[in-house]
């Protein structure tokens, strides 16, 4: 699934008190956009462990991002920082 779908799946989790169903999240890069993914962990009670690939070259990731002008950085080119209670990595695969 694309990082926009898990991103708003583990957003509807948390809205409806239900995010100690999910232990583990796994991206690869994508446009979701890095302030967004790191707000819906600081909501979730339940510790996630959340994994990132992503690519400084992903030239997909680049003409999604400029088409639709999200106004901040993709988790595919930046990556997810750290959230406190929350177990994050980002893996480089340029």
């Amino acid at each position: 699934m694309g990082t926009e779908v898990i991103k708003a799946c583990v957003e509807r989790l948390e809205r409806n008190k239900m995010e100690g169903m999910l232990l583990n999240v796994v991206t690869l890069g994508g446009v979701a956009v890095r302030e967004d993914v790191e707000k819906i962990m600081r909501h979730c009670h339940s510790p996630l462990s959340w994994i990132n690939y992503q690519s400084r070259r992903d030239y997909s990731v680049r003409y999604m991002f400029r088409v639709c002008t999200l106004g901040s950085r993709p988790i595919g080119w930046g990556g997810v920082r750290k959230v406190s209670g929350h177990e994050v990595e980002n893996v480089d695969v340029s």
